[in-house]
């Protein structure tokens, strides 16, 4: 997923002091693995011996940036030696036989990151990756640190399946990207690398358990850009993206993860000119044009309708007063 701002600022909702963004060396992230690991299948003692010899390699963009090897319980805190950008999304390998391959992002308001691996096996292993910002240094997570993020993954190459986030930056690997533009429109896109056959399923709610949705968009041909309105009234956004008609990722996340903090109230309805990408636009068709057209202004034709219980549909809906 790609975030980027259009007259508008992106990037984490947190509320920890503010960092810059621009690269530093010196980062340090603390990493704990558990579960049935493969390479974990031993007596105690002999565990003990194995683990703390399983290397760990941190790598950005392709370049190794920090390099380890867990204890005897599973941990290991590690010292980045290139610099990478508060927020940025890296990827940590475990072990080589076989090798655990997860993704995560840096915190953005410390320099500091901890990440909890849980590997399940099954017929399909997994492994649930939580990772936060290390408020207080220890290397692992805790419960009040902030910029939680979980995710379900494969271990096999860190690919994400669901991702649950109170705050942070969501991945930048998926296979959507994201563009906020100013206060008012949210911007959903099939990335660079996104595979054929794809299906979007768009929310805006105030609590993940919402049944009621305030903005409810879906379609099962997701091939072009759509653009959405940005609900002052909501709190969270819930997007499930298919491929050929099969779940493949999940997202919970704050609108401030998206959109990043703003003391501007934002609208309800988005202009043309505030984000001149198409957007979704009314209509009795089953399936939105893959060429939408982008609106002169946001008049009753051209933005989505009030509506007082909003139900998944061709055409964005959104309840006139959340």
């Amino acid at each position: 997923m790609m975030l980027a701002a259009c007259g508008g600022s992106g990037g984490s909702g947190s509320s920890l002091p503010s960092v810059s963004n621009s690269p530093a060396a010196g980062q340090k992230l603390g990493l704990t693995l558990s579960g049935p690991v493969p390479a974990f299948r031993t007596a105690s003692a002999a565990r003990k011996a194995q683990t703390s010899s399983l290397s760990v390699t941190v790598s950005y963009n392709g370049a190794t940036v920090a390099t380890g090897t867990l204890d005897g319980n599973g941990f290991a805190e590690l010292t980045f030696t290139q610099a990478v950008p508060a927020g940025a999304t890296v990827t940590v390998t475990v072990g080589t036989n076989p090798p655990i391959v997860a993704t995560l992002t840096l915190a953005s308001g410390v320099s500091a990151t901890a990440v909890d691996i849980v590997y399940s096996g099954g017929p399909t292993p997994t492994i649930t990756v939580t990772s936060a910002a290390d408020a207080n240094g220890d290397g692992h997570v805790d419960s009040n640190d902030p910029e939680q993020q979980t995710s379900t993954e494969d271990p096999n190459n860190g690919d994400d399946h669901s991702i649950n986030t109170s705050g942070g930056t969501l991945p930048s690997d998926l296979p959507i990207a994201i563009t906020v533009c100013g206060t008012t429109t949210i911007t959903v896109a099939p990335a660079a690398n996104a595979p054929r056959g794809m299906g979007l399923h768009f929310e805006e709610k105030v609590h993940d358990s919402d049944t009621n949705a305030q903005f409810e968009y879906q379609t099962s041909s997701f091939t072009a850009p759509l653009n959405f309105p940005y609900l002052s009234s909501a709190a969270r956004i819930h997007i499930q993206v298919e491929i050929n008609g099969n779940e493949s990722l999940e997202i919970e996340a704050p609108i401030g993860s998206i959109t990043g903090p703003s003391s501007a109230s934002p609208s309800p309805s988005p202009t043309a000119s505030s984000c001149p990408s198409p957007m979704p636009a009314p209509s009795s068709s089953p399936e939105p044009s893959e060429s939408p057209q982008p609106t002169p202004s946001p008049t009753t034709s051209a933005s989505p309708t009030a509506s007082a219980s909003p139900t998944a549909s061709a055409s964005p809906t959104a309840s006139a007063t959340p």
